[in-house]
């Protein structure tokens, strides 16, 4: 089995994807870290971008992390089947200017 890591972080907002795939992948987690818990009201978004078109497009998380002081959202155990031309998106519009990390782990 072979483990694919894809990685940013920015302080401004975040709309990131990790490439439409070459090959049938499993979604293993997604990690969002903040140096520091946002105040401000904004959504993070985790979606499947389907290779079908938007119609096929799902959201597989959303939080505002302001809610709760997040510093933090770990989505372990997806599992979740990313076929050829699949991508994954993380966005978020970052409106306190924080740093933020995403990690997107995936295997074959």
């Amino acid at each position: 089995m072979s483990w694919f890591r894809h990685a940013t972080d920015s302080t401004g907002a975040i709309d990131y994807t990790s490439g439409a795939h070459t090959c049938q992948l499993l979604l293993r987690s997604i990690v969002v870290s903040w140096d520091a818990a946002p105040t401000t009201a904004a959504s993070l978004t985790v979606t499947l971008d389907s290779e079908l078109g938007t119609a096929y497009d799902t959201e597989i998380y959303v939080v505002d992390p302001s809610v709760n002081g997040l510093t933090a959202v770990l989505l372990t155990d997806v599992n979740l089947l990313i076929f050829k031309g699949d991508a994954i998106t993380v966005t978020y519009d970052n409106p306190d200017a924080r740093t933020v990390g995403v990690q997107i782990l995936l295997s074959d």
